[in-house]
């Protein structure tokens, strides 16, 4: 009775859940969402597939809940949120019960997915279309055709179509789940992108997204193909594709069924996983099919297509060539036989050949394999291929095999995931295939083996099969087997039963092969042996060895097994060994992280000390210690500068550049094959060191005064009054020398204030006339319109260097525009706009407007707050710091040293000392304003567009923008720390350093190019000069080649790399040495007022006007040029429009009649002295 009582009690409770699906499938809102939440998590199992079944005749329960009918609307994928988090056990059951209930429309989605990829794979492109065409047409939209579609596209017609039909999702679904997916899609499927990178940089999106867990795992998944390890995120995917369509519920299910069933952790699940998968077996799939298999070892296999004969004896017998030819005919007929293609594959390896050709998809799978398996130096890049190809091409269903084929082949995986491939590998071929034998469970191993020997008779796959997974194979049946595939299979057998000494035999065997690729295998399996043994310092040096012989080796060994977790201190007793660093760079090359980075300099610096070596070079008197083929690889790829960086005998990067010459210097010798790379690295390094030499003095020489041309106007100006000073001194009284040095001396050991006569200007009757001199000097000192402290301010530093540099930042990213010169507004941004994700017109024109907003305001925070300071006091020039006031003490310093000067030349002397500390002191103050100012008001700018753009977008559209903005605020400060280096006096006494012409026009041109930031031009050197020259000639060129850039960047109005050509000849007979700079220009660059403007120049510059404008910013930089060739007696300067087409800039300037040059070089004796 009580029994009977329950059942009644269900029944009820069925009705009621009836009753409800059927009110709330009428309501608006989410009461029928609610109502099946509530059924999923409390309903009794065993009922479900019924109830299932009933609701599949309410409309919306069918179309809304369930997710059944076809999606119509594109805006409809992921039309509804996704059901509430159940047990990963009632997750996978309802999925299975949901699909269950159109196995027949599945089933026919399987055919046309299987004739879309045979289409696909024989590059058959319109019909690979019309069969997606079709699935569109039967089945609804769905993310699986989408993403199948762009990839196709990409295929066929390259990026312009695939694109095009991107861009008609995001029009016909803005802001969709659709247009979000074709977005990454499209960018996933690009020429240029690597699978990696790109999953990198979305799941860095992702965590700044910060989404709840399960949506993120799921977008990960869909967008990049990473799939959790947990049962309860991979449930959360079902959950989430369960809103999508039919088609990507079944694709995700048995995708996620496979997964779980690979991971050990969830083996309690394994059943349940059995019993759903059980429901969907009418709809025929081979792969659900063989997950059964796998996991009871009974379901039938008959479905399977059988194995070539021909192309399998063939391969298992060695005989190579045969195999190819067979797997070609079965390929042509069924393009989806996964075994014929790693047949050929790894045929052609063995061979040690390439595909004959790669006119196919197909073709192309083939090939990358066999570069994989015959371990290719394109084998890291083939691995890359195969892994794109593998996620863009997901409805393949080969294409997971493939994959997992090339993965097995490669770095030896651990247990785990050598399980889990040798499972896709299994699950994701429909042929009956004996070699899967060993993805198999052990205890279902003899069983598969009598079912092929049933079906194959004792053929050499089924022997081979045999060995492999250590079953009982009469030996001389198996040396039917060729010597390599016998031992292999042995191998594999022996290292699974952990046999590793036998194994250990069988690998030394190999390695006396003759053929390369079998002398790998047997490295690789010694690798193993010696693992399992415990012999870590024999593995690590036969890991060396072969990896220094054939650097795509790194990707075959356990390197990431063997290193991955392990402490340096483990690490410490092989520090002595060359081998160590060998493997620390191989494990920062398979995956780069700061740890990795370290480590490897601190392996390589450990090496060096405990050998005694002081520096890399210094390996050479010890080089028959080691290995020679370690020593090149120690000396080729870890002895370069981001690793020498670390060594403690190398203090600088200069220090550092030189070892790594004398490295190269030792590889000649040591790798003649290779010497024209080491010696064109060489002269890279030598020309690097002098170009950065050369910027150095450049940078130095930013604050200058000439001090020479002063002097010459001193003499004709102010000898007259200094000699009157002088003889004031010999007949009037003077206050005592020795008072003044009391004073100073007691100031400076017993900090006694200066008594207040020394700090008031000096009163005495001829202190009149040394008070007219110093401020007649100092003015000089600062303002002369050629020579003096403001004129080189102007030219080196606030004409265009200025602004230049503190731009860069921004215009390397892209986020700074320029005025428009007729509208005066900054231009649009199209290069961000462009970026954004699935953004409105609205939020375009918003980026737009703080875009703008951030050019203006950051040009005005340079313009009207950092360059005012950089000016001579005056009424004009109010907040410049320079020049403020004469320091009365330095006059009582003059005048107290002047009464025992001889000399005027001593007199000026001492003046531009002292007049130097009193520029030291206002070179600090500006260059704490300045820091000041632009480190607040940059900070201020660059929050508020952060404020703005976050107002107007969603978090995940600007990402990227959001990051380069953060990225060039840093780079802005480190900007204004260089410029803030400038205002410095150059303390250096070198004045012998040389450059050679290509030296000097290398150096201006990188000089400039480091200031114009975002300006790349194509730049042609023409030089008939070969003559060594010094650094006031150096100095020179430096400003005439950065005022010809600065002006084709300002005004040729050529997008991208406008073409430049710098033509340098040197007149021996004449000492005349000639710039020519020739330019591109667009066609709106040239006009009549244009050449006005220049035409009022040359006017300007024929008679003297143009001096009062050398310190003026602003359309002066051919005023500028016309300043630096005027101080040469024989000079040129001509300059205009050529062909309309082009601008040409002629420069001339003695280099012997110098007329007023700064220290006086003589270039004829530098060039003597070399």
């Amino acid at each position: 009775m009580s029994r009977n009582n329950n059942l009644d009690d269900q029944q009820i409770e069925i009705h009621l859940a009836k009753n409800l699906v059927r009110g709330r499938a009428h309501q608006k809102g989410d009461e029928l969402h609610d109502t099946i939440n509530a059924i999923r998590l409390s309903f009794p199992e065993k009922q479900l597939p019924g109830f299932m079944t009933w609701m599949t005749r309410i409309p919306k329960a069918r179309s809304g809940a369930l997710g059944i009918t076809p999606v119509r609307s594109l805006r409809n994928l992921h039309r509804r949120r996704p059901q509430d988090e159940v047990p990963a056990v009632k997750e996978i059951l309802w999925s299975a019960l949901v699909l269950s209930q159109r196995t027949q429309t599945l089933g026919s989605y399987v055919n046309l997915s299987q004739k879309f990829a045979r289409n696909l794979l024989t590059s058959q492109y319109d019909a690979a279309l019309g069969a997606l065409d079709e699935v569109d047409n039967k089945f609804g939209y769905s993310l699986w055709s989408i993403e199948n579609r762009i990839a196709t596209l990409q295929a066929k017609s390259g990026l312009e179509k695939q694109k095009e039909f991107t861009k008609n999702i995001k029009q016909r679904a803005k802001k969709s789940f659709a247009a979000f997916v074709a977005h990454y899609t499209s960018r996933r499927n690009e020429d240029s992108i690597t699978l990696p990178r790109f999953a990198t940089n979305f799941n860095r999106k992702l965590t700044a997204w910060e989404l709840h867990d399960d949506l993120g795992a799921y977008l990960s998944y869909r967008i990049t193909g990473d799939l959790p390890q947990d049962s309860i995120q991979l449930a959360a995917i079902l959950r989430h594709d369960a809103t999508a369509s039919l088609v990507d519920l079944y694709e995700t299910f048995l995708l996620i069924s496979r997964h779980m069933l690979s991971l050990p952790d969830e083996e309690s699940l394994h059943g349940e996983i059995s019993q759903a998968l059980s429901l969907l077996s009418p709809i025929g799939d081979n792969r659900i099919t063989k997950l059964l298999y796998w996991f009871n070892g009974v379901t039938d296999l008959s479905s399977l297509r059988p194995i070539d004969g021909a192309a399998s004896d063939a391969f298992w017998s060695g005989r190579y060539d045969d195999a190819i030819r067979a797997s070609d005919v079965t390929l042509s007929q069924d393009p989806l036989d996964l075994s014929c293609m790693i047949i050929k594959a790894r045929s052609l390896a063995y061979l040690q050949r390439e595909t004959e050709r790669s006119e196919t998809l197909q073709d192309k799978m083939v090939s990358l394999l066999a570069s994989v398996f015959g371990r290719t130096d394109n084998l890291a890049r083939s691995i890359l291929e195969l892994a794109k190809l593998s996620k863009n091409y997901s409805a393949l269903p080969i294409m997971p095999a493939v994959m997992a084929s090339a993965l097995l082949s490669t770095s030896t995986p651990a247990a785990q995931s050598v399980h889990a491939l040798r499972l896709t590998q299994f699950a994701c071929s429909s042929i009956h295939d004996p070699s899967d034998i060993i993805a198999l469970k052990t205890e279902r191993r003899a069983a598969y083996f009598a079912l092929c020997e049933a079906k194959y008779g004792r053929s050499l796959a089924v022997l081979s099969a045999g060995v492999a997974a250590g079953l009982h194979v009469d030996q001389q049946t198996a040396n039917a087997l060729s010597r390599e595939q016998l031992a292999e299979g042995s191998l594999q057998a022996h290292l699974e039963q952990k046999n590793f000494g036998l194994a250990y035999a069988i690998a030394q065997e190999l390695l006396l092969d003759s053929n390369l690729i079998v002398r790998f295998a047997g490295a690789r399996y010694s690798v193993e042996c010696l693992l399992g043994m415990g012999k870590l310092e024999a593995a690590i040096e036969q890991i060396a060895h072969w990896c220094a012989l054939r650097d795509s080796l790194r990707l075959v060994f356990p390197i990431r097994r063997i290193m991955d977790g392990r402490k340096l201190k483990s690490m410490r007793p092989f520090l002595k060994l060359i081998s160590t660093p060998i493997l620390f760079d191989l494990q920062n090359r398979l995956h780069e992280t700061q740890d990795s980075k370290n480590n490897l300099r601190w392996s390589c610096d450990e090496f060096l000390a405990k050998n005694g070596l002081e520096h890399p070079s210094d390996i050479a008197r010890r080089i028959n210690e080691y290995d020679r083929e370690q020593v090149l690889y120690f000396l080729k790829k870890i002895c370069v500068q981001p690793v020498l960086e670390a060594c403690r005998g190398l203090p600088t990067s200069r220090a550092i550049d030189e070892e790594r010459i004398n490295v190269c210097s030792l590889l000649v010798s040591l790798d003649p094959d290779n010497a024209e790379i080491y010696r064109g690295e060489i002269k890279s390094l030598a020309t690097k060191l002098k170009i950065e030499e050369g910027v150095q003095i450049v940078d130095r020489s930013r604050v200058f005064v000439d001090d020479d041309a002063i002097s010459r106007w001193a003499e004709r100006e102010l000898r007259e009054i200094f000699d009157r000073y002088k003889e004031f001194l010999q007949t009037g009284p003077q206050s005592s020398r020795r008072d003044f040095e009391l004073a100073v001396r007691d100031a400076l050991t017993t900090r006694k204030p200066m008594p207040a006569q020394y700090l008031e200007l000096p009163h005495e009757d001829n202190d009149a006339l040394l008070i007219e001199m110093l401020e007649a000097l100092w003015k000089e000192f600062l303002n002369n319109s050629e020579h003096g402290l403001d004129c080189f301010l102007s030219m080196r530093i606030r004409h265009g260097t200025l602004s230049g540099t503190l731009r860069g930042p921004l215009d390397d990213r892209k986020l700074i525009t320029t005025r428009d010169e007729v509208t005066g507004t900054y231009k649009r941004n199209d290069f961000w706009i462009s970026r954004l994700h699935v953004a409105t017109p609205e939020q375009e024109n918003t980026v737009d407007k703080a875009l703008a907003w951030l050019s203006e305001k950051y040009d005005l925070l340079i313009e009207e707050q950092i360059k005012p300071v950089l000016h001579i006091r005056s009424e004009q020039h109010p907040q410049g710091v320079f020049g403020r006031s004469f320091n009365p003490f330095l006059v009582h310093a003059i005048r107290n040293d002047a009464q025992e000067t001889s000399t005027f030349e001593d007199f000026l002397s001492l003046c531009f000392t002292m007049f130097r500390q009193q520029l030291s002191t206002d070179l600090e103050s500006a260059r704490v304003a300045i820091d000041g100012i632009f480190r607040t008001e940059a900070e201020r700018i660059f929050q508020e567009v952060y404020s703005r753009l976050g107002e107007a977008l969603d978090e995940w559209q600007y990402t990227e923008l959001k990051n380069c903005l953060v990225t060039a605020n840093t780079g802005a400060q480190h900007a204004m720390l260089r410029v803030a280096d400038w205002l410095h006096l150059d303390e250096s006494s070198d004045v012998t350093a040389s450059f050679t012409i290509e030296q000097i026009i290398d150096i201006a041109v990188e000089s400039a190019l480091r200031t114009l930031r975002g300006f790349s031009p194509k730049i042609e050197r023409i030089l008939e000069a070969d003559r060594r020259m010094g650094g006031t000639v150096l100095n020179e060129v430096t400003d005439i080649i950065f005022i010809a850039l600065d002006n084709i960047y300002r005004h040729s109005k050529v997008l991208g790399q406008p073409a430049v050509q710098i033509r340098v000849k040197d007149d021996r007979a004449s000492d005349l040495l000639s710039i020519d700079i020739e330019s591109e220009i667009a066609g709106d660059a040239y006009s009549p007022s244009a050449e006005k403007a220049l035409d009022d120049i040359r006017v300007l510059i024929g008679g003297d006007g143009y001096r009062t404008r050398v310190s003026v910013e602003g359309k002066s930089g051919l005023v500028k040029l016309k300043r630096i060739v005027s101080q040469y007696k024989a000079h040129a300067l001509n300059f205009g429009f050529k062909n309309k087409d082009c601008f040409f800039l002629h420069v001339g300037m003695s280099l012997f009649h110098i007329e007023m040059q700064g220290r006086g070089e003589l270039i004829l004796g530098v060039e003597m002295e070399q």
